[in-house]
């Protein structure tokens, strides 16, 4: 028996007559099901679920984050092991004298600890008391955040377009590395804030009008994870190239905002420089992240502008080379939200892509997420998502998340969309029958 809520898994399979199968998730997370839950009050539903994020931890069910927009809220939602679903509201953060957050704010999972972190803008954007902060909740325990911002000489109302923890100093210490705008920056050993330990905020200009997104990943085998940024014009208006480059670079600007633009690569260019320009794709990196497939990492570059995801391969050597992941018929905004991990256990990464501007059953903007595996030669779509009753406007998928569930190798999809967010994973319950909703 399978219990199924109003939201079903709907299957891309050229073999199925309808839109809407079990089957090919399955292959993934057997027993599969979905849960929705909805915008907690006083946020306004149509800016709910604007980003989401998880730790890399694993524990006892799954928790996560959830963004509303309009009052720069946040939410926790928990699944015990059987699946139960408990929604707490942080409500308003206007007691850290936060704007509201902008769209798509940054936000990152620590993979190494019960912690997830975003950035907001404070107060308004045209007031010179304005300053990027950034926000570290733990998720795993108490539902309490704890904030910094960048200090006096780096202070601006730069937005951030992307965040990420990483140990770019191989100190054993965690690291937040960040787009800001037309900077680079590197937030070091950021947890000795609160005790006074060698906290510090560096930036560097990276020479493009704006930023994107941001990674990391071990490119050189040294243990210590070269940048990966991508950045071009505002608004993404013009052409946009996504570097390689190594941490000591952005770092070495300590302080000041004088340095040239270019320089997070100091003197030399960066260690590569990656671009579709050839193609107008002018907003490669809307979206970016690390696939490893045993042959070491691979970058993920989104243009939702264009429909299109590329991988490249050997992305810092000569004979650099990119797959052409083209979206479904039908899509739109492909590639306005990614994650990645590994959802059926098989030790292997799958790509999930939103699409928020997909038309859906004759709905215009109802969105869609693609799953893709690699075959060892290509990555194909193995499932799609979407309300099995979806409406116009809806934007699912505007946000996506893969977070783990209990100590196994299980994970979630989590996708946003206007006033809901919603859950597919699997649990091992008697009859598969989930706790509460026979």
């Amino acid at each position: 028996m399978r219990t199924l809520s109003k939201i079903l898994l709907c299957v891309a399979a050229a073999s199925a007559a309808s839109g809407c199968s079990w089957a090919a998730f399955d292959d993934l997370a057997d027993e599969t099901w979905v849960d929705r839950a909805g915008a907690p009050s006083g946020v306004a539903s149509n800016l709910f679920g604007e980003q989401i994020a998880a730790s890399g931890v694993r524990g006892a069910g799954a928790n996560f984050l959830v963004l509303g927009r309009n009052n720069a809220s946040v939410g926790k939602l928990t699944y015990d092991t059987n699946g139960v679903k408990t929604q707490i509201d942080a409500g308003s953060l206007g007691s850290f004298d936060f704007a509201a957050f902008q769209e798509h704010p940054a936000i990152a999972g620590d993979p190494l600890a019960t912690k997830v972190g975003f950035s907001v803008v404070t107060l308004n954007g045209n007031d010179p008391n304005s300053n990027t902060k950034f926000i570290v909740y733990e998720v795993g325990g108490a539902f309490a955040g704890a904030q910094f911002e960048a200090p006096p000489v780096l202070k601006a109302a730069k937005r951030v377009n992307g965040m990420e923890f990483a140990d770019v100093d191989n100190d054993g210490k965690r690291d937040i590395i960040a787009a800001r705008t037309d900077q680079a920056v590197v937030v070091t050993d950021w947890a000795s804030f609160s005790g006074g330990g060698a906290f510090a905020f560096t930036a560097c200009n990276h020479g493009e009008e704006d930023s994107y997104a941001i990674t990391s990943a071990d490119f050189d085998g040294d243990n210590i994870p070269e940048i990966v940024l991508a950045a071009g014009g505002t608004d993404r208006a013009s052409s946009s190239n996504v570097f390689i480059f190594e941490p000591s670079a952005a770092t070495q600007f300590n302080g000041t905002l004088s340095a040239a633009p270019g320089s997070c690569f100091a003197s030399t260019p960066a260690i590569a420089t990656l671009s579709k320009t050839s193609i107008s794709v002018h907003d490669l990196g809307a979206q970016l992240g690390i696939v490893d497939e045993g042959m070491g990492p691979w970058v993920v570059a989104t243009s939702p502008l264009t429909n299109q995801l590329f991988v490249f391969q050997n992305a810092t050597q000569p004979d650099v080379t990119d797959l052409v992941v083209q979206s479904p018929p039908g899509a739109g905004a492909f590639g306005e939200s990614l994650a990645i991990g590994d959802i059926n256990g098989d030790g292997k990464p799958e790509l999930v892509v939103g699409a928020p501007k997909t038309t859906v059953n004759g709905q215009v903007n109802a969105g869609a997420v693609y799953i893709y595996s690699y075959d060892g030669a290509a990555f194909n779509v193995v499932a799609e998502l979407h309300d099995s009753s979806p409406e116009a406007e809806q934007h699912f998928g505007k946000s996506v998340s893969v977070v783990p569930f209990g100590t196994s190798n299980q994970s979630i999809v989590v996708a946003g969309a206007d006033g809901e967010v919603f859950t597919y994973f699997k649990t091992n319950l008697y009859l598969d029958v989930r706790a509460g909703h026979q």
